[in-house]
């Protein structure tokens, strides 16, 4: 058969685009991380990432330092009540501080405005009547219990308190900037920082008498990013006039440590240093933020303010504790997404990063991030642009899906251990479509194999032997092809007296009688597992070893032909059939180190053999016709398989001279189709029906039948090898 050899590595325009066409996403990556283009779904997919590191890496440890008293009461019938009116906050804060002896109490609420309860609008309306002057004395004596104002400060005055304020940046026309006070602003950092923490052009800060009597604020405003999640906060800010201000975490942890001043040791750092204890160090970003290290709203003690109001708890059973008071579940606009999925408190996320900054330790993406990124991404890409290609599809598809996952992988645990917030959106997208470019590629170019081994074999080699090649296509490529010196055995099946046969039929007729043969014994070496090697003239020609390994080729070609020889009675059946005359033939087989693979010219290949084991084959076929035995074998072959033909009677034939040799040659001839004991070969593949093949005009013949030679003496014998 003659077809183009199977070279999908041979093309070089193809070889190079499988190595150029996995680099695309590298430079497209490149080119986002540049600056120079901008992929939107590469930001999306990194907080995505970061969402999935934070929920994968929580630390479930119940918070023992923290406790939030929630002012979201249920009324009886499900509600939520706001319980933050001035006299209730007041009445809660004196509990928490006297009763509970809780450390630090702070308050997550701004009160810009004075109280606006009704009763010292009473007394005021009272006061001015004419009953104002004869009860005038009483009216005074009840301002200070109707003052929920003042009562709060009484709370809130000489205690580590810190309430919250809230950054207005939308000021209506001729708004004043700032409602109430603001605590004093803090000290300028004295060494160079590389931080610019947010300015804001007004607030809502608290009433001049709770600002004084707590002495202590922060801004409790979350800033979500540009998909609206919060995942970091500012630790500082400026206000309009300039000065910093801390978050309502900072300034509840400075309240911890007895107002410890902030130290600004350059650069990005923030730096507190307790009397007792290590030092506090942080990291800040340009904006002065840093990470939220999410905790879960089971990780902390919460409590409904009734709870505390009405003696619920034991007395000090807070005792040490820091305490946060605010709504947890109000209103829409307290809640925010974040990591966690869903929606979460405000007061929940300042929990969250009060617990990082008492732990001193918070999630921190390294200066050295942005190289990280940009070598992961150009590693990656690069690795697997060289490792895919020399992949089987299969294995690169493994090696595909692996390689985003560990690098995720990596990325999570290097968050869990060290706290280093790498990204991993781009890498991970640049590894990705490396991998689903090379994978394609690698089946592309496999699928083009597969369809050219079949085109190179699937009309000479039984299907199921093709689809067993076709799951190792690389071994049967131009160079896993190419010529090489192997043991096989050859077979040569010859149809007797054709010559006069042709010239009494009609040339349909002859297509007919040589298309029948060949289909009949095409089929049988099909069924053997062997490999149809040509058609010459009106002989078969097939070997067993090659493509593929067989090491008891010789058994497998002994029982092909003699199923060969049994196939002819049915065959001949046939022709009657269809008037035409009878066949005869003989099958001679050799085995021996032969140069098989793919030979011939640049403008016609096959897939063939030579050697001088084949020319003996050739040779000991028309030996069948002179000794009236439908196959013989040479002696290599009858020792390669006889082990496995045990159960075969031999008929030694004897030593017998061969045209073209020097020396007589020892030739064999299984009788198991005389004497009925045809067996199957373990192992032998499934049997299958194949297609009529066709006869091929214009191959020369190779067999050189002998017209004479010596007889036998009638001293051969008959013997059975016996294990």
């Amino acid at each position: 058969m003659s077809t183009a050899p199977i070279t999908p590595g041979a093309n070089p325009a193809r070889r190079w685009r499988r190595l150029l066409i996995p680099l695309v996403p590298l430079l497209l990556g490149l080119a986002h991380w540049g600056g120079l283009v901008r992929l939107p779904l590469i930001g999306t997919l990194e907080h995505g990432l970061d969402d999935l590191r934070q929920r994968v890496s929580l630390d479930d440890r119940p918070e023992q330092r923290i406790v939030i008293v929630a002012i979201d009461d249920p009324r009886p019938d499900g509600n939520p009540e706001r319980g933050a009116s001035r006299d209730r906050l007041a009445r809660l804060t004196e509990e928490l501080f006297v009763r509970q002896r809780a450390a630090v109490v702070g308050i997550g609420m701004a009160f810009p405005h004075p109280d606006a309860g009704e009763g010292l609008a009473l007394l005021d309306s009272l006061a001015t009547g004419s009953l104002g002057r004869q009860i005038g004395p009483l009216l005074q004596e009840l301002r200070p219990t109707l003052d929920h104002d003042a009562a709060l400060a009484r709370a809130l005055a000489g205690r580590r308190a810190v309430l919250g304020f809230e950054w207005r940046d939308s000021l209506a026309p001729g708004q004043a900037p700032l409602a109430g006070r603001l605590p004093p602003a803090l000290p300028a950092p004295a060494a160079e920082v590389t931080f610019d923490p947010p300015a804001h052009r007004g607030a809502a800060g608290n009433l001049p008498a709770l600002a004084d009597a707590a002495g202590r604020a922060g801004f409790v405003d979350l800033q979500p990013d540009d998909d609206g999640v919060v995942r970091s906060l500012p630790l500082l800010a400026r206000g309009e006039t300039g000065g910093l201000q801390p978050s309502f975490a900072l300034a509840m942890l400075r309240a911890a440590h007895g107002d410890i001043p902030l130290q600004w040791p350059g650069g990005s750092r923030l730096l507190l240093q307790p009397d007792q204890g290590r030092a506090l160090e942080f990291t800040l970003d340009a904006q002065a933020a840093v990470r939220v290290p999410y905790r879960r709203a089971s990780q902390f003690r919460i409590l409904p303010a009734a709870a505390v109001l009405d003696g619920r708890l034991r007395e000090g059973e807070l005792t040490g504790r820091i305490v946060l008071v605010g709504p947890m579940a109000l209103s829409p606009n307290e809640l925010r997404p974040t990591p966690l999925q869903g929606t979460t408190p405000g007061l929940l996320v300042q929990a969250s990063l009060l617990a990082g900054l008492l732990d001193g330790h918070l999630p921190l993406q390294p200066a050295w991030a942005d190289g990280f990124e940009a070598a992961g991404l150009i590693a990656g890409c690069l690795l697997l642009a060289w490792l895919l290609p020399r992949l089987r599809a299969r294995v690169a598809l493994g090696v595909a899906v692996l390689a985003p996952g560990g690098w995720l992988a990596g990325s999570i645990l290097l968050y869990r251990e060290a706290g280093w917030v790498l990204p991993v959106a781009l890498p991970l997208a640049g590894v990705s479509a490396t991998a689903a470019l090379a994978v394609w590629l690698a089946y592309a170019a496999e699928g083009r194999s597969r369809r050219a081994l079949a085109r190179l074999f699937g009309a000479y080699v039984p299907p199921e032997l093709v689809r067993s090649m076709a799951s190792d296509p690389d071994r049967y490529t131009h160079e896993g092809m190419s010529a090489d010196n192997r043991e096989l055995t050859i077979l040569f099946c010859d149809m007797r007296d054709f010559t006069r046969t042709a010239e009494r039929l009609a040339p349909e007729q002859l297509r007919e009688v040589v298309n029948l043969f060949f289909s009949c014994m095409s089929a049988v070496v099909a069924r053997h597992g062997g490999t149809l090697d040509k058609y010459i003239g009106d002989a078969v020609m097939a070997f067993w070893g090659a493509p593929l390994d067989a090491p008891d080729h010789a058994a497998r070609a002994v029982r092909a032909a003699l199923d060969m020889a049994g196939e002819l009675d049915g065959l001949n059946a046939e022709l009657r059939h269809r008037g035409l005359p009878e066949v005869q033939m003989g099958i001679g087989l050799n085995t021996g180190l032969v140069c098989v693979g793919d030979l011939g010219s640049n403008t016609r290949r096959n897939y063939s053999v030579i050697g001088d084991a084949v020319n003996l084959a050739a040779r000991i076929e028309p030996l069948t016709r002179q000794f009236d035995v439908p196959v013989l074998v040479g002696e290599a072959t009858w020792k390669a398989a006889h082990d496995a033909t045990a159960d075969l009677p031999w008929r030694v034939v004897g030593l017998v001279p061969v045209k073209g040799r020097e020396e007589p040659v020892t030739v064999y001839a299984p009788t198991a189709v005389a004497h009925g004991l045809q067996a199957d070969i373990p192992g032998a593949p499934p049997q299958e029906e194949t297609t009529v093949a066709q006869l091929s005009p214009g191959l020369e013949p190779a067999l050189h039948k002998r017209e004479s030679a010596p007889s036998l003496p009638p001293s051969t014998m008959d013997h059975h090898h016996q294990h």
